[in-house]
């Protein structure tokens, strides 16, 4: 697990609320001097930390349907199934899964026909699916671009971890 000092928290909370905001300004919000903010930002880029990036609004896109699909596959073309599913555009996420289910899908659509025609045309013509189950999502209330543990519970620091 990665040591993030106090510091290192007040950065990355800061650019969780705007990625773009300028180091200078993230000095000034920190309490800290421009360049140490530069230089913690590289550190925590560099180890794999965070990496800012652009994130796609699927609304904003025109993509109001949202749906988790969690899918049984044949092992013996599995990894097919998978590189399938990986290519296609309505796809959001796909992982292993656990349970009576191999893998979990999440995917967007413009509306109930795009959707109707995926699972109807496009997933059951995926090679090695055995078996499905769709949920609609109606609302997502946490995306995973918004995980950040210690924001809220305080994860210790490389300091505190040492005197535990």
């Amino acid at each position: 697990m990665e040591h993030l000092s106090d510091l290192d928290r007040r950065i990355i909370g800061c650019l969780l609320q705007n990625v773009r905001l300028p180091a200078s300004e993230v000095a000034r919000r920190v309490g800290s001097n421009e360049r140490t903010v530069r230089n913690h930002i590289d550190r925590l880029i560099a180890r794999g930390v965070f990496r800012p990036s652009a994130v796609l609004s699927p609304e904003a896109l025109g993509f109001s349907i949202s749906v988790d699909i969690f899918i049984t596959l044949d092992p013996a073309q599995e990894n097919e199934a998978i590189e399938t599913l990986l290519r296609h555009p309505q796809v959001t996420y796909l992982a292993y899964s656990s349970g009576e289910q191999d893998i979990s899908v999440q995917a967007v659509f413009t509306d109930s026909n795009q959707l109707y025609t995926f699972m109807r045309n496009e997933l059951s013509a995926v090679p090695g699916i055995k078996g499905s189950r769709t949920v609609l999502t109606p609302k997502i209330l946490k995306s995973p671009c918004q995980w950040a543990p210690f924001l809220l519970t305080g994860l210790p620091s490389g300091d505190e971890r040492h005197h535990q």
